[in-house]
């Protein structure tokens, strides 16, 4: 039999690191709003197939004037973007880039080239059929309702319905495919 002697100050540096490693990933998801559960997984239906989005739908438009558009934060707004953090917020920018990560399990909607620079609006895999394709959306002017979360020290909303997101009308048309990892 092996035995390993171990002081008592290595047994507390022991218990320290792996109390530590588990209260890190319970804050994490803590913190993610369930975003953590989505990359976790492969998205994928009980068939096995990859969720897609609606060839049906569309989104709604809303006036440039329109008071919830006037009142809406600006996607580069990060100090006034982290007082909202778990409040109901809105927040407006043009969306530069879609991202898809491979698990294909959230599509981004990125309204900075530089991630870290703007709030972000996430639509989840099993929400796919409710929406368009959000490349339609690259180019054009959108505002994003719901409720903001930090994830991976990152401002961003979960787009669950379209009713959270709309195209403001005036923004320029852009047709643009979805940045792909």
């Amino acid at each position: 039999m092996f035995l390993v002697k171990v002081k008592p100050l290595g047994w507390l540096l022991i218990a320290l690191i792996f109390f530590g490693v588990g209260m890190i990933g319970y804050a994490a998801s803590r913190l993610t709003g369930g975003h953590a559960m989505a990359e976790a997984s492969a998205a994928s239906t009980s068939d096995g197939a990859v969720p897609t989005f609606s060839e049906t739908a569309s989104y709604d438009h809303l006036s440039g004037t329109a008071p919830e558009v006037v009142g809406a934060l600006k996607a580069d707004d990060l100090d006034r973007g982290e007082k909202c953090v778990n409040k109901p917020c809105t927040f407006q920018g043009t969306v530069v880039k879609v991202f898809v990560p491979p698990s294909k399990a959230v599509t981004i909607l990125n309204f900075s080239e530089d991630y870290n620079d703007a709030m972000s609006a996430v639509i989840q895999a099993p929400n796919y059929g409710a929406f368009p394709d959000p490349a339609q959306l690259v180019g054009k002017r959108v505002l994003v309702t719901g409720t903001m979360i930090v994830f991976k020290a990152h401002l961003e909303i979960n787009v669950d319905s379209r009713e959270q997101l709309h195209i403001i009308d005036g923004s320029a048309g852009g047709q643009g495919t979805p940045l792909r990892n």
